[in-house]
């Protein structure tokens, strides 16, 4: 039995911002049989405002309605990826893409959810004899050293990931409207400032894709490492069990670990949601008040906001962390 492993999906979106407007929620056709570590690529045919592309509008959930950990990752104004980033979806199990409150360059957003739900394949409904979970097992090496091979290796955690993401997509956009004024003016100074401001942005796009590409081998090899321990511990108890504790041990060094109980985890996660959503509020009716005195406080609150969503986003790599590593124990017991 070979299971082949397809890292990457299309899932054609045509949103006319423009033109169309969802008043309620919209369900595309269901898709079946896919693979347990597929990613799915959002592609619009209108450029898009990136800073609205997050885990609160792009997102999966299962048919309970718990969301499951992704990584969410605009390529560009057109495409956005959706990676799972644990140890792949759970086999014959449904689970729902939404994507929400997605705006355009203009500001407009799309009203309603635009809902596709999948189900994953079924692994195993023979059982294999050891001898052929051996073959599967080495087949799944080669493929992990190929990537090795082939492709540059990220090293940072989901957590340092998001923040150098985030990083480059906003330099991106400071040098995209330094390039919209300086075409304004027809100096000689503005044309230098021009040239350079253009080469500067096409280093960040040539260093964002090289940053994705390494980005994407590193979620492949780590998908691909976690079906080799499984394989591993269909045929060798023993040396699935040195096998999980060593990639144990390599999480809690390269990535912060909860200790949350599910309870906890919803809990934080909602209060300091809550946080986020007051200070924004309260940035956009300062807004409204052009005094120093007011200007001066919503800055003072944007400040507290960037370190709020940082809290978040290590709050949500630690209790990824911890997913991971009770999975890997549970195969280990």
């Amino acid at each position: 039995m070979k299971k082949t492993i397809q890292l990457m999906g299309c899932l054609l979106f045509l949103f006319c911002f423009t033109k169309t407007v969802y008043a309620s929620d919209t369900e595309w056709i269901a898709k079946t049989n896919i693979n347990v570590e597929k990613e799915w690529t959002v592609t619009f045919n209108e450029p898009i405002d990136v800073s609205t592309v997050s885990n609160d509008t792009f997102y999966i959930i299962d048919t309970n309605g718990n969301r499951y950990e992704s990584l969410v990752v605009a390529l560009d104004e057109y495409r956005v990826l959706v990676t799972p980033i644990n140890q792949g979806y759970n086999p014959n199990t449904t689970y729902s893409l939404i994507v929400n409150n997605v705006k355009n360059f203009k500001g407009k957003s799309l009203e309603g959810k635009v809902k596709m739900n999948f189900t994953t394949e079924s692994f195993f409904t023979n059982e294999l004899s050891n001898a052929e979970y051996l073959l599967l097992a080495k087949e799944v090496q080669l493929k992990i050293d190929k990537i090795k091979i082939y492709y540059p290796i990220g090293r940072l955690s989901d957590y340092e990931f998001k923040r150098s993401y985030d990083k480059m997509l906003k330099k991106m956009k400071l040098l995209k409207e330094s390039i919209a004024l300086y075409e304004l003016d027809n100096s000689y100074e503005g044309k230098l400032n021009l040239k350079n401001a253009k080469e500067q942005l096409g280093k960040v796009k040539s260093e964002l894709d090289d940053f994705l590409i390494a980005r994407r081998a590193q979620l492949q090899l780590r998908s691909l490492e976690n079906i080799l321990i499984e394989y591993t511990a269909k045929y060798d108890n023993d040396n699935n069990h040195a096998i999980i504790d060593k990639k144990i041990t390599e999480i809690q060094r390269q990535f912060p670990v909860g200790n949350y109980s599910d309870y906890e985890y919803e809990k934080v996660i909602k209060e300091k949601s809550a946080e986020i959503s007051t200070t924004n509020y309260n940035i956009t009716i300062l807004a409204l008040d052009t005094s120093a005195q007011a200007d001066k406080k919503r800055k003072e609150l944007q400040a507290q906001l960037a370190e709020l969503e940082l809290d978040l986003d290590e709050i949500r790599t630690k209790r990824s962390s911890q997913l991971r590593i009770r999975s890997l124990e549970s195969l280990r017991d």
